[in-house]
């Protein structure tokens, strides 16, 4: 007698779906070189509801045991038990139902070969990682697998928000748990920890020979909760003791070009001029708010905004959403960019209608090789609209939208690519293994190519603003050696920044005059005149 065998399936992995909406549209880099940036997604739809197949409702998916269906449909598939006809999995209809259909025996006959025949035991849950993994790395780059604490982690980086008291910490093999920077106004920074301090005890318990995600897990926790650290400042003996209230805090993606001691971004380049800079390190959800935050003041102040430096350097993407958005407070109407892939949900258009646009100004965007996605699809559509010049070198080439596909249970989801993106012009800026060309090309006579250590000097030279580093001289070099960073020289020119500068004076774009390239001890001499230092 056949043992009735019930199953559930995400209807959404093995064919099209008829749901209103396609999850999540997710935008970021992936590359050998940005590993350490994490990536950014988008609601743009409604979470696909679990399927259950006949003879399984979803509330006995829900409180049964997920390894017992799993080996029930191995078991059933692998021996051949017919489920029934005429369901999503034997159409007839089409001859690639029934290759999935073959693909699935195949697949969970493997399953039930390794789990009876290999020499040790596998559990299910490493089993299915590697076979969903295995399957999406024969698509592209951007298609993975997030697993339960990897997806969690995710949402959270999602809004650009998380629980905690305020500061990046880095570790270095050599000194420790180190702090990188607080950030502005946070629990950390007002009880005063500071770039370079090395975190000795979590909660009275000492980290010596922690693992790296063990601190982090132990620093976790929710909104209204208190953490206590002991840290040793930089180039001291002495002990600091915090207790803070964990808050619900946001990163900062819009940075100017010197930051005060207080946290507040200078973002004037040059008073003279009305030369502003902006540099946005990714596109979260408050970008557009924080853009408009740093540049509204400028541009109804007396004096106006002559000229703009958008720095998109180092820029991995973000929130399409968020781009767009920026986009339209530089180009008053037109096409900003457009999608198109198999599925009709997935195609769309975004345009701008004149709103939240600022009055015209001259602006140039600096651009590079780990300049991806969102950010280049920015920089396209200003560059297409004739309304930035572009300056720097051949962006990365990623121009492909992903949606999260969350599985049943939603522990875990699949980030799955689903359609191509596309300027104004038409152009896809993707790169493909035989790619002769890709991404953004600065405009002519923008540009201005660098050496690796260049490019690595200049990724230091822009991070150094964005420390807040303890006072004195002595502290601070502390500081930078305990974090192991080692920063360009004193007169180090940015090249690709005075390019910039010296392009937005063409044609007296901001008057007349020259401005000179800036180097490191000016821009803090700079930024510490205007602070009252």
């Amino acid at each position: 007698m056949k043992k009735k065998v019930r199953a559930v399936y995400s209807k959404s992995l093995f064919e099209k779906s008829d749901a209103g909406g396609l999850g999540w549209k997710m935008d970021g880099c992936k590359d050998a070189d940005l590993k350490h940036i994490p990536e950014y997604v988008e609601d743009r739809g409604r979470r696909r509801r679990p399927f259950a197949a006949p003879g399984c409702s979803r509330r006995s998916f829900r409180t049964g045991s997920k390894v017992a269906v799993t080996a029930s449909v191995i078991a059933a598939l692998a021996l051949g038990i017919a489920i029934g006809r005429g369901h999503w999995w034997q159409s007839k209809s089409s001859p690639q139902d029934a290759g999935a259909y073959q693909f699935m025996q195949d697949v969970t006959f493997t399953h039930a070969l390794i789990r009876q025949n290999f020499y040790r035991h596998v559990a299910n849950q490493k089993l299915m990682t590697g076979a969903i993994r295995g399957m999406l790395s024969r698509l592209d780059p951007y298609s993975v697998y997030f697993p339960h604490r990897q997806w969690s982690d995710f949402n959270e980086q999602v809004q650009g928000q998380f629980a905690g008291i305020g500061f990046i910490a880095v570790d270095n093999s050599k000194s420790g748990v180190v702090v990188l920077r607080p950030l502005a106004q946070s629990p950390a920074y007002k009880d005063g920890i500071r770039t370079g301090d090395k975190i000795l005890s979590i909660n009275g318990q000492k980290i010596a020979g922690w693992k790296f995600s063990r601190v982090l897990h132990a620093m976790n926790g929710t909104v209204g909760t208190f953490l206590t650290l002991t840290l040793q400042p930089p180039s001291s003996h002495r002990r600091l003791h915090v207790t803070a209230r964990r808050t619900l805090l946001t990163r900062q993606s819009v940075q100017g070009f010197k930051r005060y001691p207080n946290g507040r971004w200078d973002y004037l380049i040059n008073p003279v001029r009305r030369i502003a800079y902006v540099h946005i390190t990714a596109f979260e959800k408050n970008t557009p708010q924080e853009l408009d935050a740093a540049l509204l003041p400028l541009i109804h102040s007396p004096g106006g905004l002559h000229g703009l430096v958008l720095d998109l350097r180092f820029n991995p993407g973000g929130l399409v959403a968020s781009g767009v958005a920026v986009a339209r407070r530089f180009i008053k109407s037109g096409l900003i960019v457009s999608a198109h892939g198999r599925q009709p949900q997935t195609d769309w258009r975004e345009v701008s209608h004149g709103r939240h646009t600022y009055p015209y100004f001259p602006v140039v965007v600096m651009i590079n090789g780990q300049t991806a996605s969102a950010a280049e699809l920015l920089t396209g559509a200003l560059q297409c609209h004739h309304r930035a010049q572009v300056v720097g070198t051949q962006s990365f080439g990623k121009g492909c939208m992903q949606n999260m596909f969350p599985l049943p249970g939603g522990r875990s989801a699949i980030k799955l690519t689903t359609a191509l993106y596309y300027l104004p012009n038409g152009k896809n800026i993707s790169r493909h293994r035989h790619s002769k060309t890709w991404g953004i090309e600065p405009s002519p006579g923008g540009l201005v190519p660098v050496t690796k250590k260049m490019q690595t000097a200049i990724f230091l030279h822009m991070k150094e603003s964005t420390l807040i580093l303890p006072a004195g001289n002595k502290a601070r070099t502390a500081a930078m050696a305990r974090l192991g960073i080692k920063l360009p020289p004193r007169h180090f020119v940015d090249v690709q920044l005075a390019k910039a500068l010296a392009l937005l004076q063409i044609g007296h774009l901001a008057g007349a005059g020259s401005v000179p390239a800036p180097t490191v001890s000016s821009r803090v001499s700079a930024g510490r005149k205007r602070a009252g230092q």
